[in-house]
């Protein structure tokens, strides 16, 4: 019974990586990471933008993987610079909005981080604060 259900379930949700379900949840975690990665790799921007986005949002306080993923998604919504459209917000915007939510959320974990993680999330912190420079200078230049 157990086969069918997650024969069914793999065939629903994906994502969930069922595949291998004796995973600990680190391990999930940074296979999320990868495949986002390899998505990137392979020039599938779109779905690596869906893939970042789901590894920073469902394991933000395991910081080893979602800030290299809000790294990278902000990154690529950067490059890819789509502009704003209607309500939605442009691509720049959503990278500083989304970098900038992801540093205040965590940023109560920083006294707790290791060496390494906290590097990595002083990256994004970096990258949030250079990218509303950018993005204010930007602005000011349109009329």
């Amino acid at each position: 019974m157990r086969i069918f259900y997650s024969t069914i379930l793999s065939l629903f949700l994906p994502g969930f990586l069922l595949a291998q379900p004796n995973k600990p949840p680190q391990a999930r975690a940074e296979q999320e990471l990868q495949q986002a990665q390899v998505l990137h790799d392979d020039g599938k921007l779109e779905e690596a933008i869906g893939a970042y986005a789901k590894a920073w949002v469902t394991q933000t306080r395991r910081i080893s993987v979602s800030a290299p993923a809000m790294e990278d998604w902000m990154g690529i919504l950067w490059q890819r610079n789509q502009p704003k459209n209607g309500i939605v917000m442009g691509d720049r915007e959503a990278a500083v909005d989304g970098g900038a939510r992801y540093i205040k959320l965590t940023g109560p974990l920083k006294d707790k981080m290791e060496e390494g993680d906290l590097a990595k999330w002083m990256r994004v912190e970096k990258l949030v604060k250079k990218y509303q420079a950018e993005l204010k200078e930007e602005q000011a230049e349109v009329p």
